[in-house]
Protein backbone atom coordinates (compact mmCIF):
# COMPACT_ATOMS: atom_id res chain seq x y z
CA UNK A 1 0.00 0.00 0.00
CA UNK A 2 1.14 3.53 -0.79
CA UNK A 3 0.79 6.67 1.33
CA UNK A 4 0.33 9.66 -0.96
CA UNK A 5 2.51 11.83 1.28
CA UNK A 6 5.47 9.52 0.64
CA UNK A 7 5.31 10.05 -3.13
CA UNK A 8 5.68 13.73 -4.13
CA UNK A 9 5.61 12.73 -7.79
CA UNK A 10 1.86 12.10 -7.58
CA UNK A 11 0.74 14.45 -4.79
CA UNK A 12 -0.44 17.18 -7.17
CA UNK A 13 -2.39 14.88 -9.46
CA UNK A 14 -5.66 16.47 -10.56
CA UNK A 15 -7.62 13.31 -9.72
CA UNK A 16 -6.82 13.85 -6.03
CA UNK A 17 -8.15 17.41 -5.95
CA UNK A 18 -11.63 16.62 -4.64
CA UNK A 19 -10.55 14.62 -1.59
CA UNK A 20 -11.85 16.03 1.68
CA UNK A 21 -12.81 19.42 0.25
CA UNK A 22 -16.12 21.11 -0.44
CA UNK A 23 -19.34 20.85 1.53
CA UNK A 24 -19.16 17.05 1.92
CA UNK A 25 -15.90 15.65 3.29
CA UNK A 26 -15.86 11.89 3.95
CA UNK A 27 -18.57 9.32 3.26
CA UNK A 28 -18.28 7.74 6.70
CA UNK A 29 -20.24 7.62 9.93
CA UNK A 30 -23.84 8.73 10.16
CA UNK A 31 -25.07 10.30 6.93
CA UNK A 32 -28.51 11.68 6.12
CA UNK A 33 -29.18 11.80 2.38
CA UNK A 34 -31.75 14.44 1.56
CA UNK A 35 -33.65 14.19 -1.73
CA UNK A 36 -35.46 17.32 -2.87
CA UNK A 37 -38.24 16.61 -5.37
CA UNK A 38 -38.40 19.66 -7.64
CA UNK A 39 -41.79 20.26 -9.25
CA UNK A 40 -42.05 22.43 -12.35
CA UNK A 41 -45.72 21.52 -12.80
CA UNK A 42 -48.44 20.21 -10.50
CA UNK A 43 -48.39 16.91 -12.40
CA UNK A 44 -44.72 16.28 -11.58
CA UNK A 45 -43.86 13.67 -8.98
CA UNK A 46 -47.04 11.77 -8.41
CA UNK A 47 -47.06 9.65 -5.26
CA UNK A 48 -46.35 6.50 -7.28
CA UNK A 49 -43.39 8.13 -9.06
CA UNK A 50 -41.95 9.36 -5.78
CA UNK A 51 -42.31 5.88 -4.31
CA UNK A 52 -40.51 4.31 -7.29
CA UNK A 53 -37.69 6.84 -7.17
CA UNK A 54 -37.34 6.67 -3.41
CA UNK A 55 -37.03 2.88 -3.61
CA UNK A 56 -34.03 3.45 -5.93
CA UNK A 57 -32.54 5.87 -3.40
CA UNK A 58 -32.74 3.26 -0.66
CA UNK A 59 -31.19 0.62 -2.92
CA UNK A 60 -28.37 2.99 -3.84
CA UNK A 61 -27.56 3.74 -0.22
CA UNK A 62 -27.69 0.05 0.71
CA UNK A 63 -25.25 -0.62 -2.12
CA UNK A 64 -22.83 1.97 -0.76
CA UNK A 65 -23.13 0.72 2.79
CA UNK A 66 -22.32 -2.81 1.60
CA UNK A 67 -19.30 -1.50 -0.33
CA UNK A 68 -18.12 0.41 2.76
CA UNK A 69 -18.16 -2.81 4.79
CA UNK A 70 -15.70 -4.35 2.33
CA UNK A 71 -13.23 -1.65 3.37
CA UNK A 72 -14.01 -2.03 7.07
CA UNK A 73 -15.73 1.36 7.15
CA UNK A 74 -18.69 2.20 9.36
CA UNK A 75 -21.34 3.89 7.23
CA UNK A 76 -24.99 4.34 8.11
CA UNK A 77 -27.09 6.26 5.58
CA UNK A 78 -30.64 7.32 6.35
CA UNK A 79 -32.85 8.78 3.63
CA UNK A 80 -35.12 11.78 3.89
CA UNK A 81 -37.04 13.77 1.32
CA UNK A 82 -39.06 16.91 0.79
CA UNK A 83 -40.53 18.66 -2.22
CA UNK A 84 -40.72 22.23 -3.50
CA UNK A 85 -42.02 23.98 -6.60
CA UNK A 86 -39.76 25.75 -9.09
CA UNK A 87 -40.40 27.80 -12.19
CA UNK A 88 -41.35 25.81 -15.33
CA UNK A 89 -38.44 27.52 -17.12
CA UNK A 90 -35.84 26.95 -14.41
CA UNK A 91 -32.59 25.27 -15.39
CA UNK A 92 -31.32 22.20 -13.53
CA UNK A 93 -27.82 23.66 -13.96
CA UNK A 94 -28.91 26.40 -11.55
CA UNK A 95 -29.81 23.83 -8.94
CA UNK A 96 -28.23 25.53 -5.94
CA UNK A 97 -30.06 28.78 -6.56
CA UNK A 98 -33.31 26.84 -6.94
CA UNK A 99 -33.14 25.65 -3.35
CA UNK A 100 -30.99 28.12 -1.40
CA UNK A 101 -33.93 30.40 -0.53
CA UNK A 102 -35.92 27.40 0.66
CA UNK A 103 -33.10 26.45 3.02
CA UNK A 104 -32.45 30.08 3.98
CA UNK A 105 -28.70 29.69 3.59
CA UNK A 106 -26.36 31.35 1.11
CA UNK A 107 -23.89 28.50 0.63
CA UNK A 108 -23.96 24.73 0.34
CA UNK A 109 -21.64 24.58 3.35
CA UNK A 110 -24.15 26.67 5.30
CA UNK A 111 -27.04 24.39 4.38
CA UNK A 112 -25.14 21.26 5.33
CA UNK A 113 -23.73 22.62 8.61
CA UNK A 114 -27.17 23.79 9.69
CA UNK A 115 -28.78 20.41 9.12
CA UNK A 116 -25.80 18.40 10.35
CA UNK A 117 -25.99 20.26 13.66
CA UNK A 118 -29.77 20.04 13.78
CA UNK A 119 -29.87 16.30 13.06
CA UNK A 120 -26.64 15.37 14.83
CA UNK A 121 -25.06 13.65 11.83
CA UNK A 122 -21.64 13.69 10.20
CA UNK A 123 -22.77 14.61 6.68
CA UNK A 124 -25.96 15.57 4.88
CA UNK A 125 -25.50 15.49 1.09
CA UNK A 126 -28.35 16.73 -1.08
CA UNK A 127 -29.73 15.39 -4.36
CA UNK A 128 -32.15 17.44 -6.45
CA UNK A 129 -34.57 15.19 -8.34
CA UNK A 130 -36.43 16.17 -11.53
CA UNK A 131 -39.32 14.10 -12.86
CA UNK A 132 -38.18 14.29 -16.50
CA UNK A 133 -35.70 12.95 -19.02
CA UNK A 134 -32.12 14.17 -18.79
CA UNK A 135 -28.53 13.26 -18.04
CA UNK A 136 -27.82 13.27 -14.32
CA UNK A 137 -24.81 15.18 -13.06
CA UNK A 138 -23.02 16.63 -10.07
CA UNK A 139 -21.47 20.04 -10.38
CA UNK A 140 -19.45 22.73 -8.69
CA UNK A 141 -21.22 25.80 -7.39
CA UNK A 142 -18.25 27.91 -8.47
CA UNK A 143 -16.50 26.86 -11.70
CA UNK A 144 -13.53 29.15 -10.84
CA UNK A 145 -12.52 27.06 -7.84
CA UNK A 146 -9.12 25.39 -8.14
CA UNK A 147 -10.35 22.11 -6.71
CA UNK A 148 -12.92 19.81 -8.23
CA UNK A 149 -15.36 20.39 -5.39
CA UNK A 150 -18.59 18.92 -6.69
CA UNK A 151 -21.22 19.84 -4.16
CA UNK A 152 -24.72 19.23 -5.43
CA UNK A 153 -26.25 16.44 -7.50
CA UNK A 154 -29.10 16.58 -10.00
CA UNK A 155 -30.81 13.31 -10.89
CA UNK A 156 -33.45 12.90 -13.61
CA UNK A 157 -36.11 10.23 -13.40
CA UNK A 158 -38.93 9.49 -15.82
CA UNK A 159 -41.52 6.76 -15.89
CA UNK A 160 -39.77 4.37 -18.27
CA UNK A 161 -36.37 4.57 -16.58
CA UNK A 162 -34.77 1.32 -15.44
CA UNK A 163 -34.68 1.09 -11.64
CA UNK A 164 -31.29 -0.68 -11.84
CA UNK A 165 -29.83 2.20 -13.84
CA UNK A 166 -31.32 4.83 -11.53
CA UNK A 167 -29.88 3.07 -8.47
CA UNK A 168 -26.41 3.12 -10.01
CA UNK A 169 -26.80 6.73 -11.12
CA UNK A 170 -27.79 7.90 -7.64
CA UNK A 171 -24.84 6.10 -6.03
CA UNK A 172 -22.45 7.41 -8.71
CA UNK A 173 -23.58 11.02 -8.31
CA UNK A 174 -23.54 10.83 -4.53
CA UNK A 175 -19.93 9.65 -4.60
CA UNK A 176 -19.02 12.74 -6.62
CA UNK A 177 -20.05 14.94 -3.70
CA UNK A 178 -17.44 13.23 -1.54
CA UNK A 179 -14.49 13.55 -3.93
CA UNK A 180 -14.97 10.74 -6.46
CA UNK A 181 -14.21 11.57 -10.07
CA UNK A 182 -15.16 10.10 -13.46
CA UNK A 183 -12.72 7.73 -15.16
CA UNK A 184 -14.28 7.66 -18.64
CA UNK A 185 -13.20 10.86 -20.39
CA UNK A 186 -11.19 11.95 -22.25
CA UNK A 187 -10.32 8.81 -24.21
CA UNK A 188 -6.74 8.75 -22.90
CA UNK A 189 -7.98 8.64 -19.30
CA UNK A 190 -10.53 6.00 -20.22
CA UNK A 191 -7.78 3.72 -21.53
CA UNK A 192 -5.49 4.25 -18.53
CA UNK A 193 -8.40 3.59 -16.16
CA UNK A 194 -9.24 0.42 -18.07
CA UNK A 195 -5.65 -0.70 -17.47
CA UNK A 196 -5.44 0.08 -13.74
CA UNK A 197 -8.85 0.82 -12.20
CA UNK A 198 -10.82 -2.26 -13.27
CA UNK A 199 -14.54 -2.46 -12.64
CA UNK A 200 -15.77 0.68 -10.94
CA UNK A 201 -18.99 2.57 -10.49
CA UNK A 202 -17.05 5.65 -11.60
CA UNK A 203 -16.28 4.14 -15.01
CA UNK A 204 -18.67 3.49 -17.89
CA UNK A 205 -20.71 0.32 -17.82
CA UNK A 206 -22.84 -1.43 -15.24
CA UNK A 207 -20.32 -2.03 -12.43
CA UNK A 208 -21.48 -1.03 -8.96
CA UNK A 209 -18.25 -1.60 -7.03
CA UNK A 210 -16.20 1.15 -5.39
CA UNK A 211 -12.63 0.87 -6.67
CA UNK A 212 -9.48 1.39 -4.59
CA UNK A 213 -8.76 4.97 -5.73
CA UNK A 214 -12.37 6.08 -5.27
CA UNK A 215 -12.33 4.53 -1.79
CA UNK A 216 -9.31 6.72 -1.01
CA UNK A 217 -10.95 9.84 -2.42
CA UNK A 218 -14.16 9.46 -0.40
CA UNK A 219 -12.32 8.81 2.86
CA UNK A 220 -12.61 5.03 3.13
CA UNK A 221 -8.84 4.50 2.99
CA UNK A 222 -5.67 6.39 3.93
CA UNK A 223 -3.49 4.56 1.40
CA UNK A 224 -3.77 3.47 -2.22
CA UNK A 225 -2.88 0.28 -4.05
CA UNK A 226 -0.08 -0.15 -6.57
CA UNK A 227 -2.59 0.01 -9.41
CA UNK A 228 -3.95 3.34 -8.15
CA UNK A 229 -0.40 4.64 -7.82
CA UNK A 230 0.39 3.82 -11.43
CA UNK A 231 -2.88 5.31 -12.62
CA UNK A 232 -1.94 8.56 -10.89
CA UNK A 233 1.64 8.38 -12.15
CA UNK A 234 0.48 8.04 -15.76
CA UNK A 235 -2.11 10.82 -15.52
CA UNK A 236 0.04 13.63 -14.15
CA UNK A 237 -0.53 15.54 -17.40
CA UNK A 238 -4.21 16.03 -16.59
CA UNK A 239 -5.25 19.38 -15.12
CA UNK A 240 -8.48 21.25 -14.37
CA UNK A 241 -8.58 23.02 -17.73
CA UNK A 242 -8.08 19.84 -19.75
CA UNK A 243 -10.62 17.99 -17.66
CA UNK A 244 -13.29 20.68 -17.99
CA UNK A 245 -12.72 20.85 -21.75
CA UNK A 246 -13.05 17.06 -21.99
CA UNK A 247 -16.24 17.23 -19.92
CA UNK A 248 -17.76 19.80 -22.27
CA UNK A 249 -16.98 17.57 -25.26
CA UNK A 250 -18.43 14.56 -23.45
CA UNK A 251 -21.65 16.42 -22.77
CA UNK A 252 -22.10 17.88 -26.25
Amino acid sequence: MYKISDYPQIQNNFFLSGRNVGASKKLVGNVNLLTVFLKRFSTDWSDSMKDRYYACVREATELLMCEAKKYGVSLNIKCFHLETSVSPTSSPMDGFNLVKDYFREKTMEGIQKHYENRMGVDEIPIILAFNETGRSFTYKKNEKELYDTQEISVVFFEKNESSVLVKRTIAHELLHQFGAIDFYFPSEIKEIAKKYIGDSIMREGSAVTVDDLTAYLIGWKDTISANSYWFLKETMWMNATRFQNAKRIEWN
